[in-house]
């Protein structure tokens, strides 16, 4: 038995209620039930029925009275009996399944929160078992809340005799997507929205004043609380594409309003896009080539975006020369790499403390679990795409958050950088340029 709600969490206000989950090893019978109703001093409101849907049985009852001759006016006590196996099966599909489903992550987040109250050993095993929040569950969350589709039509619900009714629900639809978003980019499960600034508490990465934002989309005019939620929306896609670098880049991209080509050369992922795409239609146009042996539509893109591409490729500079040979004048490439300075494996960090850089001169290939990426001094990549002619605007190390490098033993990444991102302007008038001008380092 446990504690849970607003109540366990510590922020209780006059308006939230008791909530109680009990969970049994065998199913409760009424009788059972009825017995724990009468030993409790209130006054019962109603025990219903088994929830087939939900397996639950729910029990309401009134904690209290505000004055003794006035029955059921006291504080509401929830109850909710659950077998011990339900509990079980809800946290193999989120754990183990990364089933993103936001009432299964609710009844962990309870009992991650919650306070026990009858045999804490059990209640603490469940919490030692939630305690990482798995990799592909913030996949799945971000994956499943990332379409932010038909925002839009704000315009159309003002346009049709001032439908306010149909425009905040659409702001509450899309306010409500992005704090999933953003809760499964901070590994933190669905707890509700009730308290928004509890909310928000638990997030290490959000956009800027993220609580005051969100409200300010009702208070402000229609139309400019219409560009204030768009501009949480654009805010929150850069998290997630600077977080999450496996996320499918190109099918948030189409959702952002870009048309989108993409480049994929083994057949599994090829069939996997296209099939998504089939399924769930972004207009996206996929191609399957080897970038380094692809010919490109010449000046067509305004931006390029190689994500985590290059340090794979073997013979990476046509690659990257066909990036660029694919951009119009002004264009943009963007690309992400493993940090060269720092590619130790985490683990060492837990003995040692520091990462330790070997070879840094030499190019050489590094086996993972699958397959190998290529070591190249950092100066290699720079000198690189300045010789193709492009001026570099940025070069970004993004840091992980220390709250979530610690929930995620990943310290080593919130004291150094595990990625590296770089971004580069082709001029009107760019030209290769000879080997010799390069930044200073080795070649």
């Amino acid at each position: 038995m446990l504690l849970g709600g607003s109540t366990a969490r510590g922020h209780a206000d006059r308006y939230s209620d008791i909530e109680l989950g009990v969970f049994w090893h065998q199913p409760p019978t009424d009788a059972e039930r009825q017995a724990a109703a009468s030993a409790i001093r209130g006054d019962l409101v109603r025990l219903y029925p088994y929830d087939p849907a939900e397996e639950v049985w729910c029990d309401d009852y009134m904690f209290g009275r505000a004055h003794p001759d006035q029955p059921k006016s006291g504080v509401l006590l929830e109850v909710v009996h659950s077998t011990t196996d339900f509990l079980n099966r809800i946290f193999d599909a989120v754990l183990q399944n990364d089933d993103p489903d936001a009432l299964k992550q609710n009844l962990i987040a309870g009992v991650v929160d919650g306070v026990p109250l009858h045999n804490a050993e059990l209640v603490q095993r469940w919490k030692d078992r939630a305690a990482m929040y798995p990799e592909g569950l913030a996949l799945a969350v971000v994956n499943r809340y990332s379409m932010i589709d038909h925002f839009w039509r704000w315009e159309m619900w003002l346009a049709r005799g001032g439908n306010l009714m149909m425009l905040y629900q659409s702001f509450t639809q899309t306010e409500q997507q992005l704090l999933h978003l953003l809760l499964g980019l901070n590994r933190v499960y669905y707890f509700g929205f009730k308290w928004i600034e509890v909310v928000s508490e638990r997030l290490a990465q959000q956009p800027p004043d993220l609580v005051r934002r969100l409200r300010q989309v009702y208070q402000l005019a229609p139309a400019e609380g219409a560009h204030e939620l768009a501009a949480l929306v654009e805010e929150t896609y850069d998290l997630v594409e600077h977080a999450l670098p496996q996320i499918d880049i190109a099918r948030l991209l189409a959702r952002r309003g870009a048309r989108v080509t993409g480049l994929e050369p083994s057949d599994a992922v090829y069939r996997y896009t296209m099939h998504r795409e089939q399924t769930e239609q972004l207009g996206i146009q996929y191609v399957q080539a080897d970038l380094s042996t692809w010919v490109p539509p010449a000046s067509t893109f305004q931006t390029v975006i190689a994500n985590m591409v290059l340090m794979d490729i073997p013979d990476y500079e046509p690659a990257l020369q066909n990036c660029i040979l694919a951009l119009e004048p002004m264009g943009r490439l963007i690309f992400s790499i493993l940090h060269p300075c720092f590619e130790e494996p985490g683990s060492a960090w837990k003995g040692q403390g520091y990462v330790a850089v070997r070879d840094y001169f030499t190019e050489r290939a590094i086996p993972q679990l699958y397959g190998a990426f290529i070591h190249r001094p950092l100066s290699t990549y720079l000198n690189s795409v300045i010789r193709a002619g492009c001026v570099i605007d940025q070069v970004l190390e993004p840091q992980l958050a220390p709250a979530i490098a610690a929930q995620h033993d990943a310290e080593w990444y919130a004291s150094v950088p595990g990625y590296l991102v770089i971004a580069a302007t082709k001029p009107h008038t760019a030209t290769a340029r000879p080997k010799g001008a390069t930044l200073h380092g080795h070649q």
